[in-house]
Order: C-alpha cells, then sequence, then structure tokens
C-alpha cells in the first residue's frame, strides 16, 4: 500500500500547487516564483542530506541521465507550467495538465515500440478532443491571450510524460533521494540564473527580493518549495520505483479534480460550460486510456 499512499498524497500536493501558483504570479515574475521556489527546494535537499535523512551517493560520471531528466521535469516543465498559468488560470491548466497519461501512451509507441489497442488510442483521442474544445472556444472568445497560453500549457503534460518513462526507467540505478536532489539543484541553477538575467534586463534587479515582503508570495513560495517540489517530487520518484508509470499516471485524475476545484472555491476563478465538458472529456479518457492499459497488461 505504501507506493499508493505516496501516490496519493503526491497528487494532492501537485493539486493545490496549481491555485499556490496563479496566486504569487499576480506579484512576482514567472522566473523569479520558480527561482525562489527551487533555491529553497535545493536547500531544503542539502539539510536533509547532512542530517542523514537521505543518502545521496553520486559521482559525476553517474549523473548524465539525471541531468537529462532534471532538463525535463522540472526546468523545461515548469517554464511550460508557469508562464502557461500566468496567460491562462489555474483550473484551465490543471486541465490541460491531465493529458499527461495520454501522452504517455504516446511515448510508448515511438519509443518503446508498445502496441496499443484501438480502444487505448480511441479514448487517447477524447482526451486530445477536450483540450481542442477548451482551446477553439477560447480561440473564438474575448481573448486570444488564452489560446497561447493553452498551447504554452501543452508543452507541462508532454515534459512530464517523458519524465515518467525516464524515471520508470532509471528507477533501477538510481535512488528516488537522488533522483530527487538532482532536480531541485539542477533546476534552482537554472531558474536562478534566468531571473537574473530577466530582472537585469529589465532594471530591477535592485528590487529582486522585493515581492518576498507580500504573505501571498512567501507562502506560495514555501508551499511550492517544501511541499509541492522536493515533497511531491520525492514521493513521485518513490512511486515509480515501485510501480509501474501507467499505474501511476491514474492518480492524475485526482491531481486535476483537486485543482479544479481549489480554483473555484480559493481564488473564485469562473469555470465555463466548456471547462466542464473538456474536462469531463480529458478525465474520461484518461480513464479509459489507463484502464484499458491495466487491462491489457493483465492479458
Amino acid at each position: 500500500m505504501k507506493p499508493y499512499i505516496a501516490a496519493f498524497l503526491s497528487s494532492c500536493l501537485f493539486g493545490l500547487s496549481f491555485t499556490f501558483s496563479r496566486s504569487a504570479l499576480q506579484h512576482v515574475d514567472a522566473m523569479q516564483m520558480l527561482a525562489f521556489r527551487f533555491v529553497i527546494a535545493a536547500a531544503l535537499m542539502h539539510i536533509l542530506r547532512a542530517m542523514g535523512v537521505i543518502k545521496v551517493e553520486l559521482r559525476l560520471k553517474q549523473m548524465g541521465p539525471l541531468l537529462v531528466m532534471g532538463v525535463i521535469q522540472p526546468v523545461l516543465y515548469f517554464i511550460f507550467e508557469t508562464v502557461g498559468i500566468a496567460f491562462t488560470s489555474a483550473s484551465e491548466a490543471s486541465i490541460v495538465v491531465a493529458l499527461i497519461p495520454v501522452f504517455t501512451v504516446f511515448f510508448a509507441i515511438f519509443f518503446l515500440k508498445e502496441r496499443p489497442t484501438a480502444l487505448r488510442l480511441t479514448f487517447a483521442a477524447v482526451s486530445v478532443s477536450g483540450v481542442i474544445l477548451i482551446a477553439l472556444v477560447e480561440a473564438l472568445g474575448k481573448t486570444s491571450g488564452n489560446l497561447l497560453g493553452l498551447l504554452i500549457l501543452l508543452g507541462a503534460p508532454i515534459c512530464a510524460a517523458c519524465f515518467t518513462v525516464l524515471s520508470r526507467y532509471f528507477s533501477v540505478r538510481y535512488r528516488p533521494a537522488e533522483i530527487t536532489f538532482v532536480m531541485m539543484n539542477l533546476s534552482a541553477v537554472v531558474f536562478t540564473t534566468l531571473a537574473i538575467a530577466e530582472q537585469a534586463y529589465k532594471g530591477q534587479l535592485s528590487t529582486f527580493f522585493a515581492p518576498l515582503t507580500l504573505p501571498p508570495v512567501w507562502m506560495a513560495i514555501l508551499y511550492l518549495g517544501v511541499g509541492s517540489s522536493v515533497g511531491a517530487f520525492f514521493l513521485t520518484n518513490y512511486t515509480l520505483s515501485k510501480i509501474e508509470a501507467s499505474q501511476m499516471s491514474v492518480f492524475n485524475n485526482l491531481t486535476t479534480l483537486i485543482a479544479v476545484v481549489a480554483a473555484v472555491v480559493i481564488l473564485r476563478e469562473p469555470l465555463h460550460w466548456y471547462h466542464v465538458v473538456g474536462g469531463a472529456l480529458i478525465i474520461t479518457g484518461v480513464w479509459g486510456t489507463t484502464t484499458a492499459a491495466a487491462k491489457q497488461k493483465g492479458r
């Protein structure tokens, strides 16, 4: 039961992260928020290592695969997710990110040479249709900014699906703590560099830490850095070392549900009919894709 409890907890932590991110982005630039978030996460990992809570024994020549994974997620993933949220909303972002299992199926076809059934492909198409519905309504609506945000957001589930496959593949070579340690430190370096460069370009480098005086920002940074980064990713990497990636992807439905409810209740974001219909199509497709996968492997 431990891997499934870990998967449940990580889904809860990830689900609330959209609300915290959206709240903070009203007061701080995206790269700044990511820099603060992962500096705290990396510092926490070093503290845990120094205290002997986690064990990290890596040599430089062993770092290659972990650095590739770290670039894909969290670096690229959070660039797409955070910038996308800035253009859209927390609820829309969570709905689009729900496509992770669908992209995982596609990656399995091309890279792992798996042969999914026609039923799995049909359900995958249902999920994609949900995103297309939301995108079309946004494109025909009041602004084109939301459509741009949705297109940017699509990069997040693609990166997450790729990471899921790689994390499962390399789990036999690295401990969950080692994978998480490299992810947090690489992200801290990359996002801090990008944030400093961005603020210097804007001529605002002297006020780099000013947003941290605002309660919505530092509360979000603490949650995102400790809970949603270190906590959630450690739980995810632990789960992927114990169960298959397709089983883990089922819990993404819970992440989406928590994220949408939190966005509507806490942030008072509007939930339009096309969000409900599109979200239902995505979740139905995800559920069908993962269920069909489980049945296919059970034969």
